[in-house]
């Protein structure tokens, strides 16, 4: 029996050592050349120049500086008056941005806003209806007060699709005016 097993596994080492044996004579790199690389071709004509394409900006709107109808000085508690903004869409107010911006001789100030060091003026904005914004200020203390004397609105469409590729889900609400205009294009 044991010369039988023997014998067995004589046979198969035999078998796999000239298998091998085999294999590694059998192949040279000479028997086969690899073919001959053909010389590049002759470069293709320059094709017409196309046509600007648009500032990329298609999904975002804005307005122009809108003139105060805030009294001033500011006497009342809270006042309020409402911007007509045509291009402000129920789409733009389920799924957009809307950033509304006040400015005076003091610079520009993204709304809401609160001027604690002058008696207390609290700006924010409301939105009910498409078409229009309204904006309100609201006195902590009441004292006449200097009002923001314009505004604007700035409308991001997030349903369309971002051609721009620079609104990669920013926070525009930690955005200073001066970023916003630069990143959107925006024309003063």
């Amino acid at each position: 029996m044991k010369q039988q097993s023997y014998f067995k596994y004589y046979h198969i080492g035999i078998t796999l050592v000239l298998g091998l044996m085999l294999s590694l004579v059998s192949c040279s790199p000479e028997d086969g050349t690899d073919g001959v690389i053909g010389p590049q071709g002759e470069q293709g004509l320059q094709g017409e120049a196309g046509q600007q394409g648009p500032e990329g900006t298609e999904n975002v709107t804005y307005s122009p500086w809108i003139v105060s109808d805030f009294p001033n000085p500011l006497t009342q508690e809270v006042t309020r008056f409402t911007i007509e903004a045509p291009d402000l869409t129920q789409g733009i107010m389920d799924n957009g941005i809307i950033l509304v911006f006040g400015r005076d001789n003091g610079g520009v100030y993204q709304l809401p806003v609160y001027f604690s060091s002058s008696n207390g003026q609290i700006y924010t904005y409301a939105i009910d209806t498409p078409g229009a914004l309204s904006i309100q200020v609201t006195l902590t203390l009441l004292a006449p007060v200097p009002a923001l004397d314009s505004y604007r609105y700035v409308l991001i469409d997030e349903g369309a699709p971002d051609t721009t590729g620079k609104s990669a889900k920013l926070d525009y609400s930690k955005m200073t005016y001066s970023e916003i205009k630069t990143l959107f294009n925006i024309k003063d």
